[in-house]
């Protein structure tokens, strides 16, 4: 700074009587002319500046000094009155920086300018090193993305940053008119300060997440890391938060996900396989362990083709490209258990997205019993077709015209002709009485249109020989050359004349009928062609009390008794009604929030040469 004040002193007194600091061991006095010329020199300037006094003498005062930075320092400016008080950076006579505090002032015999000047480098070194530490620490407080909290030894509040206010919606003013007591909710505040402070006095630090109050009110969870450091005589506590409140509530949904997860595929029925679409086994649940014999530790160090015969490991490559495109795969599979035994089993895969990386769930269900049923249900129908042709089924071909192609002995037996006296003859003008023709006729045609595929049943009177009528039960089926083209039928007949005279009486006997459903223990119902039940038994009203469905189902529609039905079961309702055969069907049905499995039997009643009525036989397979 400059002073306005001019002093007058004779240039024989000491510095201090010219208004000068008092000079202090060390300190530099010097003395100028008007023209900035060095008069006086003492020996602290010698020593400071490594000039000698004799060469010093009359030697400009810059020359000697040269200034390299503070506050500019005008010879002119002092000789009119206005003192010089401030730094100044310079150099020794060897090149070395020499930084002066500075004061000049005017004075003397003459216009001179009298100075004094001490030796400052190392504190302003040390000053620059504090206010670099300074805005270091404060770049630092205020680049955290962190809430920086900074209180003393009792837990009151010097310093905040940014985030901190941000986080707690306070201002910087505000927070450090606070205690760390005040930011932690008020039923806890009190005991959990102190408590945290003895902690850190005798830890020194600590890592943990309170539930602190926002001035709002709002709570959040804030993980904090704080430490105890002793700063120059006083205790500091540095204390770094971060909001941890949305973290906690994911690993919490998390924690509540993946009991979820593993509450559902242990409760599943199925063996339930996770897999990397590698073919990795990632999870096992506990039926997967009994299915396979192995433990779930160590299925999860095997891989898919570890449980797959040799001979169809080359598959699962294709099987894991259809999941992947597809997103599903059904099927049957065989399966080989740790001890080796080969088990048949039905499979089902689902693409899923775990964690952005597509894996698949495998369920497996062990259908050993089914497929040995199946195959006694095989070799049963294949003894009972030897016994139906043994016994006296017919056998007829046709031709492309409808012409006979072939009859066995046992149509011969029924109709009265013999093979050679029908062949080439039309079946329809010869054999079926005229009121027949019409209806078995267009029967044919669609056979060959192919608008009927499959075994197509069929019923109808044939006339014999001798002018009698027999109702005969038909099984068709189309015979096609390599190119599709139409060849004619190949059918089994049988004549259920009798049977049907025998239906008749038993529909004629209705409470012999009901008992005979009643004392069936499986459920049964009886429906007409608008699928209106006519019909339950005893079971079957118990099976829907079960169910927590209605009782009262006589007179009621299918769709209405049981809404849970997929709309495929009307189909097969029609494919019995039109057909005429019986139809068997394993059926998994959601009811009442659980699973229903079943075994239905759904058989045709003819009256009159159709079906009028559908008798179905349910048979809950759940347990």
């Amino acid at each position: 700074m400059r002073s306005e004040t001019r002093r007058q002193a004779p240039g024989s007194a000491a510095p201090e009587a010219l208004g000068l600091p008092q000079l202090q061991s060390g300190d530099i006095f010097f003395r100028l002319d008007q023209l900035g010329r060095i008069l006086e020199w003492n020996e602290e300037a010698e020593k400071a500046t490594g000039f000698g006094r004799a060469e010093a003498l009359m030697m400009p005062f810059a020359v000697v000094c040269p200034q390299r930075a503070g506050q500019p320092f005008d010879l002119r400016e002092i000789l009119a009155g206005r003192d010089f008080a401030g730094g100044y950076a310079t150099q020794r006579r060897d090149g070395t920086e020499l930084q002066l505090y500075l004061y000049a002032t005017a004075g003397g015999d003459g216009p001179e300018v009298i100075g004094v000047a001490r030796e400052v480098g190392e504190f302003w070194r040390t000053r620059e090193c504090i206010r670099v530490s300074e805005e270091r620490y404060r770049l630092l407080l205020e680049q955290s993305l962190d809430a920086v909290v900074v209180a003393d030894g009792r837990g009151r509040i010097t310093d905040v940053n940014t985030a901190a206010c941000r986080l707690f919606g306070y201002e910087p003013e505000e927070l450090t008119r606070m205690t760390l007591a005040d930011l932690l909710v008020p039923e806890r505040a009190r005991d959990t300060a102190t408590g945290t402070i003895e902690l850190l006095r005798r830890d020194g630090s600590l890592t943990d997440v309170f539930i602190l109050s926002t001035r709002s009110g709002e709570r959040l969870a804030v993980e904090v890391r704080a430490v105890l450091a002793r700063v120059g005589e006083q205790d500091q506590i540095l204390a770094i938060g971060r909001d941890v409140t949305q973290r906690l509530a994911a690993e919490r949904e998390l924690r509540v996900s993946e009991e979820k997860y593993r509450a559902m595929i242990e409760g599943a029925g199925d063996a339930v396989l996770l897999e990397a679409m590698d073919g990795r086994i990632l999870d096992a649940n506990v039926n997967a362990s009994r299915l396979l014999g192995y433990t779930r530790e160590e299925l999860m160090q095997l891989r898919d083709e570890n449980l797959s015969p040799a001979e169809v490991r080359p598959l699962l490559a294709t099987m894991r490209d259809a999941v992947l495109k597809a997103g599903l795969f059904r099927g049957e599979a065989v399966i080989r258990r740790k001890d080796g035994v080969l088990v048949p089993a039905a499979l089902s895969v689902s693409r899923i997205d775990l964690a952005g990386t597509a894996a698949a769930v495998v369920l497996l269900r062990d259908i050993s019993e089914r497929v040995r049923v199946q195959q006694e249900l095989r070799a049963e129908k294949e003894r009972a077709q030897l016994y139906l042709y043994v016994a006296g089924v017919i056998l007829l071909a046709l031709d492309a015209a409808g012409r006979v192609a072939m009859l066995n002995r046992r149509g011969s037996e029924i109709l009265g002709w013999s093979e050679a006296e029908l062949l080439g003859r039309s079946w329809f003008d010869t054999c079926l009485p005229e009121r027949e023709r019409g209806r078995v006729a267009e029967t044919f045609r669609q056979l060959e249109a192919g608008t009927r595929t499959g075994i197509v049943y069929h019923e109808n009177l044939v006339l014999t020989r001798a002018g009698t009528e027999r109702l005969i039960a038909w099984n068709n089926a189309v015979l096609r050359d390599s190119a599709g083209r139409f060849l004619g039928t190949l059918s089994s007949g049988e004549d259920i004349t009798e049977r049907r005279r025998l239906e008749e009486k038993l529909r004629d006997s209705e409470g012999q009928y009901r008992t005979a459903i009643d004392a069936m223990p499986d459920a049964v119902h009886v429906v007409d062609r608008d699928l209106r039940i006519l019909l339950a038994n005893r079971e079957l009203e118990e099976w829907c009390r079960r169910l927590g469905l209605s009782d009262r189902v006589v007179g009621s529609r299918l769709p209405e008794a049981f809404p849970f039905l997929p709309p495929g079961v009307w189909q097969e309702y029609e494919t019995v009604f039109e057909t005429g055969q019986p139809l068997l069907s394993d059926e998994v049905n959601k009811v009442a929030g659980g699973q229903v499995h079943t075994e239905t039997r759904k058989t045709p009643i003819i009256e009159g040469g159709r079906v009028t009525r559908v008798m179905t036989v349910i048979r809950d397979v759940t347990q």
